[in-house]
């Protein structure tokens, strides 16, 4: 098969892409046609800006977890990050946020060039639902290794692509309807509840509380109140107490505080479970982020 230069060129750009985002020993691979790119790179934990791509960019969480933010003039996602985890960011938009130390698979679609291929337009307004959210889906998770997969061992000529780009571009638009139904069903807390959560939570971070608790301070049962407050927050109400805790603690890291003494004004009783705690939220233990401080 004939390379020419402007595919060449195309994968030095998307190599030099990779390097502007930390990440560190990647293995990238680009299609002669253009369709995709892929890569799979470990990433120290950062924050900063992303320049826009022309390209749907789809990302696997393959190792690490922590705490993550993504903000763009299209589509925000903010939440803990764990492996098997997928997140996308939509053609050209131009974001803003950080992640903690993890290692990513990615992959980059040419829309135009899969429009081509399949015959059909793809809605992008179709994919925010999905942009907007980190995904723990089975199907997506599978599909995108066996992309990578076959990639390592055939190349990006297979066949297969197109099947499982298809899969995964459905899935992902299928997010839409998920949406709006749910929209119908789920009511959010208003806004003097959620604040009122809000203020709740705050006062009792230093001790052992239960989401039951905050959900009898509102006047509301424990099931509505946490599909009313994920659907107010994109949080489950234990899910954003333990990241409140998380902040609070990475502050006192930063006092000299020891761990037993940190774990307890965080409301934790048992260190080990703080440390646990802690290091699920932010990718390392409390001794490590502590030693990145100084």
């Amino acid at each position: 098969m004939i390379i020419n230069k402007s595919w060449q060129q195309e994968h030095e750009d998307f190599n030099q892409r990779l390097n502007k985002t930390g990440a560190k020993a990647p293995l990238s691979l680009s299609a002669p046609n253009g369709l995709l790119q892929l890569a799979h790179a470990n990433f120290d934990a950062f924050e900063k800006s992303f320049d826009p791509s022309s390209r749907l960019m789809l990302n696997l969480c393959t190792a690490g977890s922590g705490k993550m933010a993504r903000f763009s003039d299209q589509a925000n996602i903010e939440g803990i990050i764990k492996p098997g985890d997928v997140l996308i960011a939509l053609p050209n938009s131009k974001a803003e946020g950080f992640f903690s130390k993890i290692s990513m698979l990615g992959i980059a679609i040419n829309t135009t060039l899969f429009e081509n291929l399949i015959g059909e337009k793809i809605i992008i307004e179709d994919l925010l639902p999905a942009a907007s959210n980190l995904h723990r889906d089975p199907l997506l998770t599978a599909t995108m290794t066996a992309i990578w997969k076959d990639a390592e061992t055939n190349g990006l000529t297979s066949a297969f692509f197109e099947h499982g780009l298809m899969v995964i571009i459905n899935q992902l638009s299928n997010y839409r309807k998920a949406a709006h139904e749910q929209s119908r069903t789920v009511k959010s807390l208003s806004t003097s509840m959620l604040n009122q959560s809000f203020d709740y939570i705050e006062s009792k971070l230093d001790s052992n509380l239960k989401v039951s608790a905050v959900a009898n301070e509102v006047g509301i049962d424990i099931r509505s109140f946490t599909r009313a407050f994920r659907a107010a927050t994109g949080y489950a109400p234990f899910e954003y107490l333990t990241m409140r805790r998380m902040e609070v603690a990475k502050n006192l890291l930063n006092k000299g505080h020891t761990i037993t003494d940190i774990a307890i004004l965080v409301g934790y009783s048992n260190p080990s479970k703080f440390s646990a705690a802690f290091r699920r939220v932010n990718g390392m233990s409390p001794t490590q982020w502590r030693a990145l401080l100084k």
